[in-house]
């Protein structure tokens, strides 16, 4: 984790610095889209069953985003992310959650080569409890509300590498169906922390 801060922290640096010929040549404006995807490592706690039983692991994710205007875009982004048991005797070996996201981005300018953004989201995550053997439950769908900072390094015109960081909250108490005689629910949220590095592909019109 240590890594990807040093890399984010120096984006971030790098973000209140650069200006360049390319950025003057490229204009992202309303109707612009981007794709993109990328692979990150979170942390997670609290008081509900995840937190409780899970600390921490490596995800990956796809986005979409579709600019609003030159300040503001849309995005829609699916994720992947593991968790690992805690020490000691495991019940279960992974907890892996898929979630399900849209996204604000809010730019504060997009005139350099490092554009810096602030970003929320909400909605749904499917959990699974997996052992090595084959077994899995399922807790069943909850929310996720997520909120965090970013940058976008250009590499190219249309080229960007995506750096960021984000706080998540995960609403459910993560009790599976044929777990609720064995376990005491002790809280129905967990939080999570991610920090991710992506490619994005702007289509510049």
């Amino acid at each position: 984790m240590r890594w990807f801060l040093g890399l984010l922290a120096c984006g971030l640096f790098l973000s209140t610095n650069a200006t360049s010929s390319v950025a003057q040549s490229r204009e992202i404006r309303e109707g612009t889209v981007a794709m993109g995807g990328g692979g990150g490592y979170g942390l997670i706690t609290g008081e509900a069953r995840y937190g409780l039983d899970f600390d921490s692991g490596p995800g990956y994710n796809v986005m979409l985003k579709y600019s609003v205007s030159r300040h503001v875009a849309l995005g829609f982004n699916f994720q992947n992310q593991s968790y690992q048991w805690v020490d000691g005797e495991p019940q279960y070996d992974d907890l892996v959650l898929t979630t399900f996201e849209g996204h604000v981005y809010f730019y504060r300018s997009r005139d350099a080569d490092a554009n810096q953004y602030a970003v929320l989201g909400l909605g749904i995550f499917r959990p699974e409890l997996r052992r090595n053997v084959g077994e899995t439950v399922f807790p069943g769908e909850g929310l996720i509300l997520t909120a965090g900072l970013g940058t976008e390094l250009f590499l190219r015109e249309n080229w960007a590498i995506d750096l960021s960081g984000r706080a998540l909250g995960y609403f459910s108490e993560g009790i599976a169906d044929p777990e609720l005689d064995i376990i005491e629910s002790s809280g129905s949220v967990s939080f999570g922390l991610t920090g991710q590095i992506g490619i994005l592909y702007y289509l510049i019109k």
